[in-house]
């Protein structure tokens, strides 16, 4: 679940590099296309949003990810954003 956390963590607001939960995982979700790096900041792409938005978890203007969710899930919906986003 940390690519998911990590891209919570980036939709919520820009993220410092330092402060980020994973590397690795923010390396995978640059090459998807989620996130992209300006000048040491984490940031969300409009691909990025649009997976967050899609996938239903936001209360109050925040990304949630619920207790019962199933990684299946989460991987759908990547790979569908992707697909309208022509990165898929």
């Amino acid at each position: 679940m940390t690519y998911i956390e990590q891209l919570f963590q980036i939709f919520n607001g820009a993220v410092w590099d330092g402060d980020l939960i994973s590397k690795s995982h923010r390396e995978k979700l640059v090459r998807d296309g989620l996130v992209q790096q300006v000048l040491g900041w984490n940031i969300i792409t409009g691909a990025g949003a649009l997976w967050v938005i899609q996938s239903g978890w936001i209360k109050n203007g925040m990304a949630i990810i619920p207790k019962n969710v199933q990684p299946e899930q989460c991987a759908q919906i990547v790979q569908t954003v992707l697909a309208v986003e022509g990165n898929a």
